[in-house]
């Protein structure tokens, strides 16, 4: 059967506040979006309430009929799905199965990250979330390449870091429904460290993340201050990108009013020309909320350590 969540795993609202704004919205109920956003699912994702609460009944079925996947099933897990297929069922499903199979093919690389137990992953910035959202409710996050250290973590560390992060990102309807825009600062990135880290199996898990298995909707990737060996980076990455998700990729070098074009300068930290709180602040506001997540992630934890696989 699928996995009944524990009361504690879907309080009725977790919101984490900072400042004005809550850096994430974390909420059993995916019904709970605003009124523009309701918009947006109805003109991107043909969604209304009604639909979206039969398409999660119809998934449920779909997941329940495979006891040996042992998925989520409450409907908050189930609707980042369906709003990143669109709305089809059958789409949906076979992502969740794909979300289940990579977890159990690579569990150290998926395993949840604990601030408490690898507490040395928030000294740096690896992914830094953006408390303000920008003119279209989407959430920014920015990566920094550069702050992995293969002499003092490891990469599987790494992955563990980003993808509970991503994981929680995905609890939050809003976000379900906008989506989210990556911004990657390279600079410093140097090509010892390119050599070192970015072997053929991290290049294709780091695509398969985002073209398969962990369900949000990115919409942009922006990259600035790529050096010249950087065209080799993209090479080991390029084999495995799909037509949808390169369209997606924008390259901006140093050039950040090209960056600014397209992501709001009132949002981005001045390290990155922008006027919004420094890097600094959000860096902070980011590790603030995983460590308020400390319970979450060990009852997300809880659900996975038993052997899941799918047959397929």
């Amino acid at each position: 059967m699928g996995i009944e969540i524990e009361k504690s795993l879907i309080e009725p609202k977790m919101v984490i506040e900072l400042d004005d704004e809550p850096l994430i919205r974390m909420l059993a109920d995916p019904h709970m979006i605003n009124s523009e956003t309701c918009k947006r699912a109805k003109i991107e994702l043909g969604e209304d309430s009604q639909l979206l609460s039969r398409n999660i009944i119809a998934l449920r079925d779909r997941i329940l009929e495979h006891p040996e996947l042992r998925a989520r099933i409450d409907d908050v897990f189930l609707s980042a799905f369906l709003r990143t297929k669109k709305h089809n069922v059958e789409k949906s499903f076979e992502s969740v199965k794909k979300f289940y199979n990579i977890q159990r093919t690579y569990p150290v690389h998926f395993d949840f990250f604990l601030p408490s137990e690898k507490c040395y992953l928030l000294k740096k910035p690896l992914l830094v979330v953006c408390p303000q959202s920008d003119y279209l409710g989407r959430k920014v996050v920015l990566g920094f390449p550069r702050h992995i250290n293969v002499d003092k973590f490891k990469i599987e560390d790494v992955f563990q870091y980003a993808t509970t992060l991503l994981r929680l990102l995905m609890e939050d309807p809003q976000l379900q429904v906008v989506g989210l825009v990556l911004v990657l600062d390279l600079a410093g990135f140097t090509l010892l460290q390119q050599a070192r880290i970015i072997t053929p199996t991290v290049a294709w898990l780091i695509v398969n993340i985002i073209q398969e298995c962990i369900p949000f909707r990115l919409r942009e990737i922006h990259i600035i201050n790529q050096a010249f060996h950087f065209s080799a980076l993209f090479a080991m990455f390029s084999p495995f990108l799909k037509e949808k998700l390169r369209k997606k990729i924008r390259l901006h070098g140093k050039n950040y009013a090209s960056l600014h074009a397209e992501v709001s300068p009132k949002i981005l930290p001045p390290e990155f020309g922008g006027s919004g709180a420094t890097l600094a602040h959000d860096f902070a506001a980011t590790n603030r909320f995983l460590m308020s997540c400390e319970d979450k992630i060990k009852g997300l934890r809880r659900l996975t350590e038993k052997d899941i696989e799918v047959n397929s």
